[in-house]
C-alpha cells in the first residue's frame, strides 16, 4: 500500500488520484490505509452501506458505488 501510494503519483504525475476503501474493512488495516494515503496526500472514499453478495458488490452495489463514488468527485 505504501509502494501504491508513493510510486503511483511519481509514474502518472498528472493523474488525480483516489482511493476506495470497502466498508467491511475495519480496525488496523482501516486506518493503517487511511494513514498511508494522508502521507502520500491521496483521498480516501470510505464507502458506505454497499449491498454485498458473499462479500462481492451486487448489482444495488454497484449503483451504490457510483452514486457514492460520483458524490466524492464532486460529479
Amino acid at each position: 500500500m505504501h509502494r501504491l501510494a508513493t510510486e503511483m503519483p511519481r509514474l502518472y504525475p498528472d493523474s488525480h488520484l483516489c482511493f476506495m476503501l470497502n466498508d467491511e474493512i475495519q480496525g488496523e488495516m482501516r486506518d493503517s490505509i487511511i494513514s498511508i494515503c494522508a502521507s502520500g496526500n491521496i483521498p480516501v472514499l470510505q464507502l458506505e452501506n454497499i449491498d454485498k453478495q458473499c462479500g462481492h458488490p451486487t448489482a444495488k452495489g454497484m449503483t451504490q458505488i457510483n452514486t457514492q463514488l460520483k458524490q466524492f468527485l464532486g460529479y
